[in-house]
């Protein structure tokens, strides 16, 4: 993979989620990554700093699985709260904390 198919990959499944949930809450508002540029800003060091040090020090799968399941835990409580906050309905809240932590969970 090449260095901009990876930044465009992380940029994606760090903010995807998250776009999509704020598209359906609030369609004509810009999402929470255009309105503060210093979550791309992340999404390219994070990127970047994987791209240089993971190929020097390779990481067994069990802490990243762990990782990987407190994140989409945390994401899914993130993005339910995003949704009750504009007052949605708990259904529709339900289905955004998945959305945000499936999609991609960084958000604000």
């Amino acid at each position: 993979m090449s260095v901009v198919g990876a930044l465009i990959l992380s940029i994606v499944t760090a903010v995807g989620g998250g776009t999509i949930r704020d598209l359906l809450l609030a369609p004509f508002q810009p999402a929470f990554w255009v309105s503060d540029p210093r979550y791309l800003s992340l999404c390219v060091a994070s990127c970047v700093l994987a791209l240089l040090f993971l190929q020097d020090f390779p990481i067994s799968s069990r802490p990243l699985v762990l990782a990987d399941a407190l994140s989409l835990g945390a994401f899914s409580v993130l993005g339910s709260r995003a949704a009750l906050a504009r007052r949605a309905p708990a259904l529709f809240a339900l289905l955004s904390g998945w959305l945000t932590a499936s999609g991609g969970g960084m958000n604000d």
